[in-house]
């Protein structure tokens, strides 16, 4: 197992939490510094020298200048940054994924009770079929009086 400073989320929630704020803020844009107090204010921690330059790596992926560019391994505190066309896809997947997981997991619980109810639905019908085969058949005469016209009316 890999040991990830922060232990109280998946690896991945630190990328997800830097696209979904940069999608957040689409229009206005975002500062390193304003996705850095967003991030502290989620409950993670940039004290090591590590965490900040895993922070500012993703930054650097995530987030480039209103034009485009990338700024070449630095980022400028004060700038406006703007989520990349790649990593709003990439959220986009991520959510599509998440919504194909959930879906599939109601699919499944509705096959499984399905399953179940045709699992009843089968003992019900072995049951009454074995009662039936069980019970003395009966014809009233006038039943066994109309059989007789049928058939010799034929």
């Amino acid at each position: 197992m890999v040991w990830y400073p922060y232990a109280t989320m998946k690896k991945d929630d630190l990328y997800i939490a830097i696209l979904k704020h940069g999608y957040d803020k689409i229009n206005e844009g975002v500062t390193y510094d304003s996705v850095r107090q967003h991030l502290e204010k989620l409950g993670y921690s940039f004290d090591a020298d590590d965490n900040i330059s895993r922070l500012h790596k993703l930054f650097y992926e995530t987030f480039s200048l209103h034009t485009g560019k990338k700024t070449r391994g630095t980022v400028d505190s004060e700038s406006k940054y703007y989520i990349d066309i790649d990593a709003y896809f990439k959220l986009v997947e991520y959510t599509e994924l998440k919504e194909a997981r959930r879906a599939s997991k109601n699919a499944t619980y509705f096959a499984i009770i399905a399953i179940v109810i045709s699992i009843v639905a089968f003992g019900f019908s072995i049951y009454f079929s074995i009662k039936q085969l069980k019970s003395p058949t009966k014809i009233e005469t006038t039943q066994f009086e109309m059989i007789e016209e049928w058939v010799k009316g034929k």
